[in-house]
């Protein structure tokens, strides 16, 4: 894909990120998240991307839950931040802006994966996924599929065992989409791949 301004993406690209004790940021997110080996490297290479979105604009730039992981670990160490990434590579603050909508609800992070597609290519889903799945629409509806099914199977052969695990996969499925309960993709504080202690910035994260 054309990619709009060749020269700040190759900066970015050979910017090599540092953090603290000297530790490359994929180890540090290996010792700090639930992400490991490839995964780390590939959110790493993902997270560049988004610094380049944030960088060109227009508008505010939202990151997916394991991209915003990665930018909580390496806003810590403010001195490769602040003084090498942004004034030196981009050339200006990319402030962290916490406290908006979760990505799932983010009018913002459908606009920037359009972005995104435009400038590389379509997002990687295991890392960048579409806000029906951060809501998680397909798995409810698989559940409440299955629910249906066991219910009416259990009605047949009047069985209370299968009917009450078919009610129990309804309401689950329910609470899910309805956005209850810490099975919800995406809750604060919920997620396994949030940055040790520096995780958290409340429901959602954008950058501009």
């Amino acid at each position: 894909m054309p990619i709009t301004d060749q020269k700040l993406w190759k900066k970015i690209s050979a910017h090599r990120f540092g953090v603290a004790g000297g530790l490359d940021l994929a180890v540090q997110l290996e010792r700090q998240t639930a992400l490991r080996g490839k995964r780390a490297v590939a959110a790493v290479q993902e997270y560049r991307r988004f610094i380049y979105l944030a960088a060109i604009g227009p508008g505010p730039t939202v990151p997916s839950p394991v991209v915003d992981a990665v930018w909580h670990c390496h806003i810590l160490n403010t001195h490769d931040y602040f003084d090498r990434l942004c004034a030196k590579v981009v050339g200006r603050t990319i402030h962290h802006n916490p406290g908006r909508e979760a990505a799932r609800h983010d009018p913002d992070y459908p606009a920037t994966l359009a972005r995104y597609a435009a400038e590389f290519g379509p997002p990687p889903p295991r890392i960048w996924p579409s806000p029906a799945i951060l809501r998680g629409e397909r798995l409810t509806g698989f559940m409440i599929a299955f629910g249906m099914m066991v219910a009416f199977l259990a009605f047949a052969g009047e069985s209370w065992d299968l009917g009450l695990i078919g009610a129990l996969f309804l309401v689950l499925s329910f609470g899910w989409r309805l956005g209850f309960g810490p099975w919800t993709p995406g809750n604060s504080g919920k997620s396994n791949v949030g940055c040790g202690d520096g995780g958290g910035c409340g429901d959602g994260c954008g950058g501009d």
